[in-house]
């Protein structure tokens, strides 16, 4: 028997994250695309290039 079986209809209360959580992850993808992330191995302390 499963412990939190699908059948179940609770997980409809808990699906309205799905949208907040839609946002957010989609405005870090986008300040990634402005600000990347720093390489790994990159000495410290680090300067980020001049724009």
């Amino acid at each position: 028997k499963e412990e939190y079986p699908m059948d179940d209809l609770r997980w409809i209360e808990n699906a309205w994250v799905r949208w907040p959580t839609g946002q957010i992850l989609t405005d870090h993808l986008n300040s990634l695309k402005e600000e990347p992330p720093i390489p790994a191995g990159t000495p410290d302390p680090y300067l980020p290039p001049k724009k």
